[in-house]
């Protein structure tokens, strides 16, 4: 009888460090993953959100080139233009969020790597990683180029308000209407580049989510 409870508590102290041993091989990397699939998909939204609050802007400006009600539309064009500065704000803090986030992913996901034995396994799962880095870095260069269409955008809407403030009269506003009408051109081409980040947000998002995207 000694000698069962022996072999039992022998056993369970095994299975005990086996438990513990395996757990802690468990990687949660695809945690990171996920959070920064989230993040992609965030950040795809409120680009989203930014370009149709564009459409927004683009209709206060088109009002802004009627004589009657001029201050009316100037308070539409303005509250519009908060909007606009607010959402790009919270677009570049989102970027840098999600590379932040992304960084961490691949640090952990290239620590898990030199822990496997199997050299081809250990290959594969380094190739992928390439795979995913690379598209993440494509996420970089494609908001940059969202970025230096922002930029001069911005610095217009900035221009066409402050040269209205100072002067919200028929002769102010006919001085500025060859900038609303170039603001109104160059809309078209932020919006398109909006488009494509969103969309490589929420393609690289849903590769990265642990759970497959729903078949429609």
């Amino acid at each position: 009888m000694k000698t069962s409870s022996v072999s039992l508590g022998l056993l369970l102290s095994i299975s005990a460090a086996s438990i513990t041993f395996f757990s802690g091989c468990v990687s949660k990397t695809y945690e990171k993953a996920d959070a920064t699939a989230l993040s992609l998909q965030a950040s795809a939204d409120l680009v989203q959100e930014t370009r149709t609050q564009l459409s927004s802007l683009s209709d206060s400006l088109v009002l802004l080139r009627r004589y009657e009600e001029l201050a009316m539309h100037y308070d539409s064009f303005t509250a519009q233009a908060d909007l606009f500065q607010k959402n790009a704000a919270k677009l570049a803090d989102s970027a840098l969020a999600m590379q932040r986030k992304g960084a961490a992913y691949f640090n952990q996901w290239q620590n898990d790597l030199e822990k496997i034995k199997n050299p081809a396994l250990r290959v594969s799962s380094s190739a992928r990683l390439s795979e995913v880095s690379s598209s993440f870095a494509g996420i970089k260069t494609q908001y940059d180029e969202t970025s230096r269409t922002l930029i001069p955008f911005q610095a217009d809407i900035k221009d066409i308000r402050t040269a209205l403030g100072a002067d919200l009269t028929p002769a102010g506003q006919a001085t500025v209407q060859p900038f609303i009408q170039r603001a109104l051109v160059n809309i078209e081409p932020v919006k398109r580049s909006l488009e494509n980040l969103a969309t490589e947000y929420s393609n690289l998002g849903v590769s990265l989510g642990a759970t497959p995207a729903s078949q429609p």
